[in-house]
């Protein structure tokens, strides 16, 4: 465990760092990461747009990792994100403070991640066979 964990950031040091957000991607990057929390983190495969916007959505990852905001989980091939105590911070400073629609950090039902990943698993397989008749 790194010492640093458990550390959060002083009111208004999580505001200067908050106004990453200020950028679209960033700030849907967060909330998708916030969302997925209990469901085995966020995935950037999860992204529909992923192909056309990766730079822009691999800039919004970095940004919230050297934040310290969101933390990644490597395993395997696949590494899912998940937010730490300092986004936990910064998610109730997005909508307590900065007042953001609080339905933007809601955490899936089971209903939604099951109709979630039904339409991921169709589209990475509609993906593969692009692919393959490429």
């Amino acid at each position: 465990m790194n010492p640093f964990d458990n550390f959060e950031y002083e009111p208004s040091t999580l505001e200067l760092l908050a106004t990453n957000l200020e950028d679209e991607d960033v700030l849907h990057i967060f909330q998708q990461v916030w969302r997925f929390r209990e469901r085995g983190g966020y995935k950037k495969s999860y992204l529909p747009d992923w192909g056309i916007k990766r730079r822009r959505y691999d800039n919004a990852f970095l940004i919230l990792e050297a934040t310290k905001f969101i933390t990644r989980n490597e395993k395997g091939s696949s590494t899912p994100y998940f937010p730490t105590i300092r986004g936990t911070q910064l998610a109730l400073y997005l909508i307590n403070d900065l007042q953001l629609d609080k339905d933007n950090f809601v955490k899936l039902t089971t209903e939604e991640y099951e109709s979630f990943m039904h339409t991921y698993k169709l589209r990475d397989s509609t993906d593969k066979g692009d692919e393959q008749n490429a």
